[in-house]
């Protein structure tokens, strides 16, 4: 088994040790084949599905990417169906779903039924990836005492601070080393930025967890809730 640090998956120490990985990945085979199976709304075999063989991918994959930030397990199930999603979209897949037609006159209405199934599976799973990114977020965000009942709190409403709290997170995002600080912990160096930037601690100070959601989520794996983000307007 491996071990717990501080109640979560001890991630870093099997990085540097492929026994540990192979163990770990092992444990784990019936987690893997419960989400495939969920992700593919039907029974996967180890072997025999190729959908199974890329989530073990994909949760090797979260192994490696991981940073020890949040929930390992919700962070890997991210990682899985994009991965799958990928797979789903993918020539090989299409190739496949082809392949199961079994009479010539009946292949143009088949052809179509699975290219609605396809484009059905695609905006599923892409929902489906939303609300995971938004779960392992959430998980990551409240370890640190922030909540999204905060962030709706202390988003900035009016249209011209939301601009300039916007242009400042832009700013301290090119800054790595002040990057580095609020990521390390998750606190706003008020002090550094009030010198940097030439802003007066107040006129931040209140949008303080909205401006490490942010950076965050900028940061982060989270390549729909990315799409989001006020700075990419």
């Amino acid at each position: 088994m491996v071990e717990q640090k501080q109640g979560l998956l001890d991630i870093n120490k099997i990085k540097q040790d492929e026994n540990a990985r192979n163990d770990f990945i092992t444990q784990y085979m019936p987690f893997i084949a419960s989400f495939c199976s969920e992700i593919c709304h039907r029974y996967v075999e180890f072997g025999v599905d190729d959908e199974i063989q890329i989530a073990m991918m994909a949760f090797n994959e979260a192994i490696d990417r991981f940073d020890q930030r949040g929930n390992f397990l919700l962070y890997s199930k991210v990682v899985m169906k994009a991965r799958l999603l990928d797979y789903f979209k993918s020539s090989q897949y299409r190739e496949r779903m082809n392949s199961y037609s079994l009479y010539d006159e009946e292949e143009k209405e088949i052809k179509e039924l699975q290219q609605s199934a396809i484009e059905n599976y695609e905006e599923s799973y892409e929902n489906s990836i939303r609300v995971a990114e938004i779960e392992a977020l959430n998980a990551q965000l409240s370890e640190h005492g922030i909540t999204f009942a905060d962030l709706v709190k202390c988003s900035p409403k009016h249209a011209l601070m939301r601009m300039s709290v916007n242009r400042l997170i832009e700013d301290i995002i090119k800054n790595k080393e002040l990057c580095d600080k609020i990521l390390k912990d998750y606190t706003l160096p008020l002090k550094e930025i009030e010198k940097v930037f030439l802003l007066p601690r107040k006129k931040i100070e209140s949008y303080r967890k909205y401006i490490i959601a942010v950076i965050v989520i900028y940061h982060s794996d989270f390549e729909y809730l990315k799409g989001y983000l006020p700075i990419y307007r």
